[in-house]
């Protein structure tokens, strides 16, 4: 059997996970996977230079936030005509954060974000 015929698993899907309207994204999961291996990197190369794992854990939590909300920016800033409704400054705003308004009913989906951020940051 083809790994492909799982309706679970797809690698044609832009989702990993569809799950009624719950979806996990592909890029989401890379880079999950990412900062996991970072994290077990690190806290590895920290026992050997003898690092409290503890700040390795803070930077952690401190970082990862801060790179998602430059990614946002970054977006923001050099794809307006994509988030930004002209005239409009509270429908803008609510873009901007990710809320959206979809068939009568209020979605958080914050859709647009750019790894360039996360690096400047």
């Amino acid at each position: 059997m083809i790994l492909t015929d799982f309706s679970f698993f797809d690698l044609n899907s832009k989702y990993f996970l569809e799950i009624g309207n719950f979806h996990i994204a592909w890029y989401a999961v890379c880079i999950l996977t990412g900062i996991i291996l970072a994290l077990l990197l690190a806290l590895r190369e920290a026992k050997r230079f003898g690092i409290n794992p503890d700040l390795i854990i803070d930077g952690l939590v401190i970082c990862v936030p801060i790179a998602i909300l430059c990614c946002r920016i970054y977006y923001v800033i050099f794809n307006p005509s994509n988030i930004v409704v002209e005239g409009d400054f509270w429908l803008s705003l609510k873009h901007i954060l990710g809320i959206y308004e979809r068939n009568g009913r209020i979605v958080f989906e914050l859709s647009g974000l750019a790894i360039n951020g996360a690096i400047l940051s």
